[in-house]
């Protein structure tokens, strides 16, 4: 069975974002899959940009990529749409195109406001040309 590449990138403030990830890499390697853990650091934004094009090429190497962030006021953390907002030149090379998908976000609100994460994370694989 050949070993797919997951790719596993994720912002996490508190921790409770880095624990659920942990947990996503968990039930992937179970599956027999290699799943890799990236934290977007807020060292690696400057001046509201997200400046780790090192992760960001590296991606193009994986099957898939999952996206995670917490929720904050009904969308991805500002460090999570930092990454997005930068993910322009992977978009512009399709180094993404046709690899996987997946999000996963957690929040306290009780109004539903994680869907419009969900979307938001939706929204960036379509522009990719992501499945």
């Amino acid at each position: 069975m050949e070993m797919s590449n997951i790719a596993i990138v994720y912002f996490s403030k508190s921790g409770a974002t880095r624990a659920l990830a942990k947990a996503i890499q968990s039930g992937i390697e179970c599956a027999l899959y290699s799943a890799t853990l990236f934290e977007i650091e807020s060292c690696d934004i400057e001046e509201g940009r997200y400046v780790n094009n090192h992760l960001l090429s590296s991606l193009k190497h994986f099957d898939a990529i999952v996206f995670g962030s917490p929720t904050y006021m009904g969308s991805a953390s500002a460090q999570f749409k930092a990454f997005m907002d930068a993910s322009s030149d992977e978009y512009v090379q399709l180094n993404w195109r046709n690899k996987l998908a997946a999000g996963f976000t957690m929040g306290g609100s009780l109004n539903g406001e994680q869907q419009q994460t969900l979307l938001g994370f939706f929204a960036l694989a379509c522009q990719h040309g992501m499945i």
